[in-house]
């Protein structure tokens, strides 16, 4: 029973973990045998195969898992093209895969992965009544090296290239997320304080918990008396929280700080439309997607290897729950239009040597005695005394590019084959870890005889009648046709509805267009009205008019006239100046109001 634990414990963890690499160099191989670590020596051969893993990297003792859920074997993010984590040995947050110095002689390659795993024990084997079940597991594992070791290998213009265990272990063990850098204009900054305060703030102001798996520090792209502090998330929570720089604290640490760059988006927080056609105006598209969605950041078109748009649209987004809403509806809706939307599967880091600019291996690992220019690609002693001609040519493909550029078709082709061959492991080590479930669980069955149970009743025999079958088929479409007619009738009512209302709508706006007619009629006839008034009043006033200039005007002056007479005295002096005045004051007026003058 204890030893059928084991086999199921292992069995649960093949079947959690895609990374099978990983499984193989960190799993001990426990087989049962007294419930012990095996002190024993595996080595793997087949002559045909060139994939690099040294039985030494086959260890038993746990690696320590810091990686989530999230971290899958085919999403695998990119590594980010402003901050690169460093190819050398003296990485302190990786342990390196050491390799024995008699198979670096032996094979300037290192090792290979064999298709056979022989097992050696330093002591004799105890032999129990669970041995069929020791024997499962030691074929599961001889298995799934099996499964590692098929057709491994791929050939880059006249050279080799290796799949290696190192590159494998590299694309599947980097960080899951790019770092967010903080950069500060001390060095006297604490990284475990900086990163502890930050957490605090997060918990306390936002009720979010970040989830930080390192913290580094740099000063490679810094100025004097200044530090970057580089987070690496655990989660696409923790990663969407901090991309939002308006919640980050005033001050960490006491000091003022800045962000000199902003981390690109990860796999897990993006997405692929299908099927977007080529010819529609992608700007507006583009525009009506983050209208529609405010966390997305990017709309990009992606391209194939000859740089031609494709029907495939890449989705940023800032938002870890969006993303997942948006990936379990599986359809978006734009302009009237439905698109599929899937996961979207980054490629795998190419490990290159930064000593010699191959593929494969480290650089401690690197067995070339000369460094290679990575702008020239010539191979020297000491790159320090070397001259560069500045003249750029790839040591892979002699193109005009860097070696270590991903751009350099044979890194591409190498990439590819490695993110097929590791997806083909996952998806065969699934497969082959049901099968082991199925075989355990045949062994674990326990055995009875039928005499000492009572006879059972026999089990109705199913009709295998043709017409029957046919009658049944017939059934289920009728059924079928029931529920679609049902819906029918359901849409059509709700839109006989929808007529009625529309109707009732129209003709109470066609009342209301009435009504306003009418109204514009009875406007229009009072507006005759008053035309016919002001004609009439304007009649009238000419008419008055020619009364006062024919009649009262020279009436009025006679008077006025007449009152001058009078107003003389003896020897013809005036009497009163000021009447006198006044008259003349007045006749010039009427004079001016007869000749059309204005009358002031």
């Amino acid at each position: 029973m204890d030893n059928y634990n084991i086999n199921s414990k292992l069995m649960n963890d093949i079947q959690k973990n895609g990374d099978v690499t990983g499984k193989l160099i960190n799993v001990p191989l426990s087989t049962g045998f007294n419930q012990q670590k095996c002190q024993c020596q595996h080595s793997i051969n087949v002559a045909s195969e060139n994939v690099l893993l040294n039985s030494s990297s086959i260890s038993h003792q746990h690696a320590s898992t810091s990686g989530t859920s999230e971290v899958q074997l085919v999403i695998s993010p990119t590594r980010p093209s402003r901050r690169c984590l460093s190819n050398a040995s003296n990485d302190g947050d990786f342990q390196d895969v050491s390799y024995k110095k008699s198979k670096q002689i032996n094979n300037q390659s290192g090792s290979t992965i064999r298709p056979q795993l022989l097992h050696h024990h330093n002591g004799d084997d105890t032999v129990n009544d669970n041995a069929n079940m020791n024997l499962n597991v030691n074929n599961h594992v001889t298995t799934t090296s099996s499964v590692i070791s098929n057709n491994f290998t791929t050939g880059h213009n006249q050279q080799q290239q290796l799949l290696t265990t190192a590159s494998a272990r590299y694309a599947l063990t980097r960080f899951p997320f790019p770092p967010h850098i903080v950069r500060f204009k001390s060095t006297n900054v604490s990284i475990t304080h900086s990163k502890a305060e930050v957490i605090k703030h997060y918990k306390s102001d936002h009720n979010l918990t970040i989830e930080v798996i390192s913290c580094r520090r740099s000063t490679i792209k810094c100025n004097n008396n200044e530090m970057d502090v580089l987070l690496y998330v655990k989660d696409s929570t923790s990663f969407a929280a901090l991309l939002d720089h308006s919640k980050w604290p005033l001050m960490i640490c006491g000091e003022q700080f800045s962000f000199p760059s902003v981390p690109s988006i990860p796999p897990q927080l993006s997405l692929i439309i299908k099927n977007v056609d080529i010819h529609l105006d992608f700007d507006e598209f583009s525009l009506d997607l983050k209208n529609l969605y405010p966390s997305i950041k990017n709309v990009i078109r992606m391209k194939n290897k000859f740089s031609n748009d494709i029907k495939m649209v890449k989705l940023e987004l800032t938002c870890a729950k969006a993303r997942d809403d948006l990936l379990n509806n599986k359809l978006v809706y734009v302009n009237y239009s439905c698109y599929e939307i899937e996961e979207y599967i980054a490629p795998m880091d190419v490990l290159i040597c930064s000593k010699c600019c191959s593929i494969g291996h480290f650089r401690r690992q690197c067995t070339e005695q000369e460094e290679t220019c990575k702008s020239c690609g010539q191979s020297f002693k000491d790159l320090k005394m070397h001259h560069c001609s500045s003249i750029i040519k790839c040591k892979h493909c002699n193109g005009d590019h860097l070696s270590n550029s991903i751009k350099c078709p044979v890194i591409k082709t190498f990439r590819a084959d490695l993110t097929k061959k590791l997806m083909n492991i996952n998806n065969n080590v699934t497969s082959y870890s049901s099968s082991i479930a199925a075989n355990i669980a045949n062994n674990n069955k326990s055995q009875h005889i039928n005499n000492d149970f009572p006879r059972t009743a026999a089990p109705w025999a199913p009709s295998s009648n043709p017409m029957d079958l046919k009658l049944n088929t017939l059934i289920s479409g009728l059924s079928q046709v029931n529920e679609t007619l049902s819906k029918l009738c359901v849409t059509n009512q709700g839109f006989q509805q929808f007529m009625i209302e529309k109707n009732e709508n129209d003709k109470r706006i066609n009342n209301e267009i009435d009504d306003l007619k009418s109204i514009n009629n009875k406007m229009d006839q009072d507006v005759m009205v008053l035309n016919e008034k002001v004609n009439d009043l304007d009649k009238l006033m000419k008419s008055n008019d020619g009364i006062f200039k024919q009649f009262l005007f020279p009436m009025l002056d006679d008077i006025l006239k007449f009152i001058d007479t009078k107003n003389v005295g003896r020897g013809g002096k005036t009497v009163d100046p000021d009447l006198k005045s006044k008259i003349d004051r007045f006749r010039n007026q009427m004079s001016d109001a007869m000749g059309g003058k204005s009358f002031i």
